[in-house]
């Protein structure tokens, strides 16, 4: 393992510095989480991303916007993650584990999406039985049809934000999902009725470039992914949706700044 062989030697100081994307995690999670990310980077052939280039999420992981590839890494604890399936949960393009985390490689969508296709998204999980406690229009997105690439199909990007209505809901979460619904409430005021957003099916537009990353991450030629992931922006199969000026204007994230500080690092596949 070329980095971090002595992690375990600055765990007590890197706290007072700012810390990269690794040095964070292994101050949080501890040496494995920090060496398997590490080694996963390294088969992506990403560098590791610096501070300002990564950000915090709200459930102790971190996320990276890729603008070249029009994709997101993101790293999430494994108990924040719920085997819920649905289709209108967006599934990662690949997924790995890092010890305590799992590093999931997603495709960039359209965000955020319409505060009435995030009441009508919620009703939808609710009939199947899953509670979507945490609405928020940026934790929701669009992608195309499988069939009509112009239709825009609303899809959960953070999985952290369901639970499964057969289990007892928290306090907090059930006063996060009132806030979240006021909120779209008012969004909606003056706005005028609209038809029901398509259905998601089982099957997205973004198999392909899933196989692709399958057959090419850690094999050695994981270019070959980011090549098509590069192509798929290009034709706006992918879209970095958060280089938008309402996303510089919010600074939701630090997406847009953050993602362009990483980029002048990573330029894509070059």
């Amino acid at each position: 393992m070329k980095h971090c062989k002595n992690l375990q030697n600055i765990a007590p100081f890197i706290k007072y510095v700012k810390m990269n994307l690794i040095q964070n995690i292994l101050n949080t999670y501890g040496q494995y989480a920090a060496l398997r990310t590490a080694t996963l980077l390294d088969e992506l052939c990403l560098p590791q991303p610096e501070h300002g280039e990564y950000t915090h999420s709200w459930d102790g992981g971190y996320l990276v916007f890729l603008n070249p590839a029009a994709c997101v890494l993101r790293l999430t604890h494994h108990s924040k993650i719920l085997d819920v399936n649905h289709p209108h949960i967006q599934r990662p393009l690949g997924s790995r584990n890092a010890g305590v985390l799992r590093l999931d490689i997603n495709p960039g969508l359209t965000c955020p999406i319409d505060p009435r296709d995030a009441q009508a998204l919620y009703q939808r999980m609710k009939e199947n039985n899953i509670l979507l406690w945490d609405q928020k229009i940026h934790n929701l997105g669009y992608r195309p049809g499988v069939n009509n690439p112009t239709q825009r199909v609303p899809v959960l990007i953070d999985h952290a934000s369901i639970q499964n209505l057969s289990q007892s809901v928290s306090v907090i979460k059930r006063a996060i999902q009132a806030k979240t619904w006021i909120v779209n409430e008012y969004l909606t005021i003056g706005m005028p009725e609209k038809n029901p957003p398509p259905v998601a099916i089982e099957d997205d537009p973004y198999e392909e470039l899933r196989i692709c990353l399958g057959d090419t991450w850690g094999s050695g030629s994981i270019k070959k992914f980011w090549q098509a992931a590069a192509t798929a922006k290009e034709s706006k199969l992918l879209t970095a949706g958060w280089l938008t000026g309402d996303m510089d204007k919010s600074g939701y994230k630090n997406a847009f700044h953050g993602s362009q500080l990483y980029e002048r690092k990573w330029k894509g596949p070059l």
